[in-house]
């Protein structure tokens, strides 16, 4: 997909009479190539957004009619998370690895869940890579199947991140993607009767005490 931009002059508040327009006011910058005020038309970097995200190259055509890759960096959006503000775009140098984040897609059925054994925890939605622009997946696939039992885990390092992937970080391999926890019922029940048990036990010891005084 092509997108479009426009040149742009105003900066700071003047910005506001560009979205008055249905113009979004954005960015591009990367190897080689000074950050640069440019103008993109509303609805068609609507329509972009929702087909690539962060982690799909498209083709960005400059005002000078000069088109080359690019990724979508940061989209602002005002405090109700309804209008658009401000996008930074990305140029891609397709011979230079990138760091970027891939979202998690999780797919299979657990059998702890379909046996309401357990709930399913994801505390991960994204994951930070790295490698050449033509390599980047769109997602990476969990299968949660091989989650049978409550207490079940699945790491990051047990998926497949695909050729010429790579994560970043030491430590990100062992972050925990997929887990199986007992559900909250199943908690809050066990909690009164242990702490029964205890109050019991307690009771019992304390008239011992006291007939061996006596």
């Amino acid at each position: 997909m092509v997108l479009k931009a426009q040149s742009r002059e105003v900066v700071g508040k003047k910005v506001k009479n560009l979205r008055a327009q249905n113009m979004v006011p954005a960015s591009v910058y990367g190897p080689k190539q000074p950050s640069l005020n440019i103008a993109l038309p509303k609805l068609d970097f609507i329509k972009l957004y929702k087909e690539v995200g962060y982690s799909n190259l498209f083709e960005l055509e400059m005002p000078d009619g000069k088109k080359f890759n690019a990724l979508l960096k940061e989209v602002q959006f005002d405090y109700l998370g309804n209008e658009v503000i401000h996008v930074s775009i990305y140029k891609v140098d397709m011979e230079q690895k990138i760091v970027t984040n891939i979202p998690l897609t999780f797919t299979g059925v657990s059998l702890a869940i379909k046996n309401n054994l357990g709930l399913l925890v994801t505390p991960v939605s994204t994951v930070e890579i790295t490698c050449l622009p033509g390599k980047i997946p769109s997602e990476l696939v969990v299968d949660i199947s091989k989650l049978d039992n409550v207490g079940d885990n699945i790491f990051l390092k047990d998926i497949d991140l695909g050729e010429g992937v790579e994560l970043v970080g030491t430590h990100a391999k062992d972050i925990v993607i997929a887990s199986i926890a007992a559900p909250q019922k199943t908690i809050e029940e066990e909690t009164p009767a242990a702490a029964t048990t205890e109050a019991a036990a307690e009771g019992e010891a304390a008239p011992a005490e006291t007939t061996e005084e006596e």
